[in-house]
């Protein structure tokens, strides 16, 4: 199974897709921090007020930086099961003494822990970004942003347990197409949720609430700005509602929810395969 890790880790790694999606991170970054450095130059010096845009800021580059790491998910993983079926490749993994649910584990593993190395750059650099260009206004307290860092890589995980199951049944392009509209639907949920809460409406609410049933990356990523949010024990916490943000905050039953979704997808990913006609 560790085997089958490692190796999924090395060809996601190899591929050129994924040598150039870290070329436009880097451009990501570049144009960010450009915008950091004029933008925190002509910041208000009104301490509260400064700490409300900064939130803003921090915002924007998650938010803009959990979309990258969603498609890395998805084009990553897409036909981690479906091309090497459809080129033969598994058939010559299957004649070793390996079960399929080891093929499966394995290779979650694999892209798991690339996505965890990648969503710890991006997070890093956004907030290490904010923490040069305005250090006089950065207010995040230490521990909350490693809370948040465990509620942001939730997302390329729960992404990647979908695009697995896809993979054992689906096409890759299919597969692809499904995940991101699934991913799209969670996106628009969570802003029909925040409108719901902004307007009182429960209506609007619910609606939210079920598609973040359908996928909770958007739920995660709201838990994720709460949490890096909120202030140090004993201090007052700063925390804007916004387009990006938004103050309406999931329950802890949805971290529950999160951890039974990739759970659920990744045996429903094994009893597909495990039944697969090869």
């Amino acid at each position: 199974m560790w085997t089958i890790a490692k190796l999924t880790y090395q060809e996601i790694t190899h591929r050129r897709v994924f040598h150039l999606l870290l070329l436009l991170t880097l451009g990501f970054l570049l144009l960010y921090g450009l915008g950091l450095h004029y933008a925190y130059q002509d910041l208000p010096k009104d301490g509260e007020l400064a700490r409300i845009i900064t939130t803003e800021f921090i915002s924007i580059g998650l938010y803009l930086s959990a979309f990258i790491t969603a498609f890395l998910t998805i084009l990553g993983s897409a036909g981690i099961i479906s091309a090497e079926v459809e080129s033969g490749i598994i058939q010559t993994m299957l004649v070793k003494p390996l079960k399929r649910w080891e093929i499966i584990i394995g290779k979650y593993l694999g892209i798991s822990i690339m996505l965890i190395i990648y969503g710890t750059f991006i997070y890093s650099a956004v907030l290490g970004l904010n923490y040069y260009f305005g250090r006089e206004f950065y207010f995040l307290y230490k521990w909350n942003t490693l809370k948040a860092l465990g509620l942001y890589l939730s997302i390329p995980l729960v992404l990647a347990s979908v695009t697995m199951w896809g993979s054992t049944f689906l096409p890759t392009l299919n597969n692809s197409v499904m995940v991101i509209i699934l991913y799209g639907i969670s996106i628009i949920g969570g802003f029909i949720e925040r409108a719901g809460s902004f307007v009182d409406k429960t209506a609007l609410m619910n609606i939210g609430i079920i598609t973040s049933l359908l996928m909770p990356v958007e739920a995660m990523y709201r838990k994720m700005l709460n949490v890096l949010f909120r202030s140090a024990p004993g201090q007052f916490t700063i925390f804007w509602d916004s387009f990006f943000s938004g103050k309406y905050e999931p329950s802890k039953w949805m971290l529950v929810f999160t951890v039974f979704y990739i759970l659920f997808f990744l045996w429903r990913s094994i009893s597909v395969f495990s039944k697969k006609d090869i």
